[in-house]
């Protein structure tokens, strides 16, 4: 089941389940040619893979210093739509039904480094199809409150929606650096 993204007016990133393959998704504006997106397939998603990095958490220690070698790190850059340094500003859990919990963050921009900030951007539902994120705010539930984490997000084509997708890592100077690096000019991919 994946995730539809919502509008509200005072949020940045907005998710709520549908049933389908597995993304958020938002129903299509008129600024997003659905024909134009790619789909979510191949290299495309395994960068935007709908992951939330442990070390965006405090958890583990990220090799950030070696990001600026990292094809990975730099494709995801140089392939992101929105790429921007987030608070969770809240973290709540929820029942869904009997046995699904659903784990809502919110957040507050911080800087951005790439496109532009969508209002439908603030809000992020995690439920338990999305195993990775799921799993760990589970266990770091209240660990997530009051972390600046940077996100990467990708719009994708859909069924009748723009799908969209993420990837987020800890907000470090070594990342800052390495995402500098990796929009250089001289490092775009030709």
């Amino acid at each position: 089941m994946p995730m539809l993204l919502t509008r509200r007016a005072s949020l940045w990133l907005a998710a709520v389940i549908v049933p389908a393959s597995g993304c958020a998704s938002q129903e299509a504006r008129p600024q997003f040619d659905l024909e134009k997106l790619p789909p979510h397939e191949g290299q495309l998603a395994r960068l935007f893979d709908d992951t939330i990095s442990p070390d965006a958490l405090g958890l583990g220690v990220l090799p950030s210093a070696n990001l600026q070698f990292n094809a990975d790190f730099r494709d995801r850059v140089q392939a992101a739509d929105v790429i921007s340094a987030v608070r969770v500003t809240s973290v709540t859990e929820r029942k869904s039904n009997e046995l699904s919990t659903l784990h809502t963050l919110r957040f507050e921009p911080v800087r951005n480094f790439k496109g532009a900030f969508e209002e439908d951007l603030q809000e992020l539902t995690i439920t338990h199809h999305m195993e990775q994120p799921h799993s760990l705010l589970s266990t770091v539930q209240e660990r997530a409150r009051g972390r600046t984490m940077i996100g990467l997000w990708k719009r994708f084509r859909g069924k009748k929606r723009v799908d969209i997708h993420f990837h987020f890592v800890p907000d470090t100077e070594e990342i800052h650096k390495a995402l500098q690096e990796a929009m250089a000019p001289e490092n775009q991919k030709r």
